[in-house]
């Protein structure tokens, strides 16, 4: 049965069946989509969720985190080189650091709110036009509470291969 949205058994079961016909035999992927399986969404009360979801994001954090590190990317604080929010603005708000390639010389800015409304994204856009910077909002790639954060991310005169994000994705 399912509800109005298309969510519950009919849509867990699709999403189980699809996951099944991806080659996961032997590989990490074939746990957890057993764990999945013994889960059991649909029959989980609301508040059991929230545990699970927490999880499930710190997970693909480390995902990421480990991904980058791979690529040869270092984890450091925002200094004052990157781009700077007037005081009066409050623009660049949320979980700030740095992305640092030694080996390509190269760094990014990272800036990871929970939210953006149109009015913050175009003033952020107007800040790194004002002070030389390319930005680039994403939904994947953060390193904090992915899924629910942003990927903002800030480079000085990045070549347009170099623009889509600190680390490949796999």
């Amino acid at each position: 049965m399912t509800d109005e949205a298309g969510r519950g058994e009919r849509s867990f079961d699709a999403m189980l069946a699809r996951l099944s016909r991806a080659p996961i035999e032997g590989t990490i992927a074939e746990p957890l989509v057993e764990a999945l399986r013994a889960l059991d969404p649909p029959t989980m009360e609301d508040g059991d969720f929230a545990p699970l979801e927490r999880i499930a994001q710190a997970f693909v954090g480390a995902i990421n985190h480990e991904l980058a590190h791979r690529d040869g990317w270092q984890i450091r604080a925002w200094d004052s080189r990157g781009p700077q929010d007037p005081p009066e603005k409050n623009l660049l708000h949320g979980r700030q650091y740095r992305l640092v390639h030694p080996e390509r010389e190269d760094e990014l800015y990272v800036l990871e709110p929970y939210e953006l409304d149109d009015e913050t994204a175009a003033a952020i856009l107007a800040l790194a036009r004002e002070q030389g910077w390319r930005v680039q909002f994403r939904s994947w790639g953060a390193l904090h509470f992915p899924g629910h954060t942003l990927c903002v991310t800030f480079r000085r005169h990045a070549p347009l291969e170099q623009a889509v994000g600190p680390f490949r994705l796999r």
